[in-house]
């Protein structure tokens, strides 16, 4: 009889300190996640991560704030980055997203919203480099034993964004080897997704909506030689791997100009207002 007691008195003690040790983890993950949200904490690790992303890229990165929600609110505000020449990769505004916190567990990312606003970009490639000028960023995260991933082990990570929402975007793209120069301008522009999947290369847009936006592209003498006719034909013909999908298309107040030296073929399309519906059989037809 004493023995049972002893045993039951053991028992109960392990459970206690069990419990008291998940307790205590739980207590100190919600710590963490709560000191997280604090204004503090925020700077500091906007401080951490601008450091580490210097020495990571060997180039100049200013970043005014990341921010966390409760909700799943992620914020990153005044972002810069510099290229190899010290001119603007990418300035300005802000980025923000909701994003399920508990899917990350299920090897899921998913975001409820995505919002790029007041962000310039400016990708280019000039003599004497032969590179775009974003290349060194792919390297400095590119490890080269870097292998192909394993998907009959392991399932890819999931990624789900349902809208993406882009206001005052400005976009540069100078290649001075293919002779391309270009500026595009996005005043607004919405997108819901119903299907993201990069693997299989499917993606499925409902509804596209692009309002107040211009794109001014240029072609020049390249510097390398172009193909030949009879390659273009057959790239142009080819099949594509890819399968997207319209909905709904909104234009409104959208400025087109195309201009081409070499071929000395220049166009201009100026949409007031064009509401479409992409059918997959009949193609766009307005409504």
């Amino acid at each position: 009889m004493q023995k049972e007691r002893t045993g039951r008195r053991l028992s109960a003690k392990v459970f206690r300190i069990v419990l008291k040790t998940i307790a205590f983890l739980l207590l100190f993950v919600i710590l963490v996640f709560v000191l997280l949200l604090t204004p503090p904490v925020q700077r500091f690790l906007t401080a951490r991560v601008q450091h580490y992303l210097e020495n990571k890229l060997h180039t100049r990165v200013l970043i005014g704030r990341i921010s966390f929600g409760l909700s799943g609110k992620i914020g990153l505000n005044d972002i810069f980055i510099a290229d190899k020449t010290s001119d603007t990769l990418v300035s300005g505004g802000s980025i923000r997203a909701h994003l399920n916190y508990l899917k990350l567990f299920s090897n899921e990312v998913r975001v409820k919203d995505l919002e790029l606003a007041n962000v310039t970009a400016k990708i280019k490639r000039i003599l004497p480099d032969t590179i775009y000028n974003f290349q060194f960023i792919v390297d400095a995260f590119t490890s080269e034993s870097t292998k192909s991933p394993d998907t009959s082990s392991s399932a890819p990570m999931k990624l789900d964004i349902d809208v993406v929402s882009l206001k005052n975007i400005n976009l540069t793209f100078t290649d001075a080897v293919t002779g391309s120069d270009m500026f595009a301008h996005i005043g607004e522009f919405a997108a819901r997704i119903d299907t993201l999947d990069p693997y299989t290369q499917h993606f499925v847009v409902s509804s596209l909506v692009l309002r107040n936006s211009m794109a001014r592209m240029k072609q020049v003498k390249p510097l390398l030689e172009p193909k030949p006719l009879e390659q273009h034909i057959s790239e142009a013909t080819a099949p594509s791997t890819m399968n997207v999908q319209l909905g709904t298309v909104d234009l409104e107040k959208v400025n087109i100009d195309y201009g081409n030296d070499v071929s000395a073929l220049y166009a201009v399309a100026d949409i007031g207002h064009f509401p479409a519906q992409w059918d997959p059989k009949l193609g766009i037809h307005v409504t």
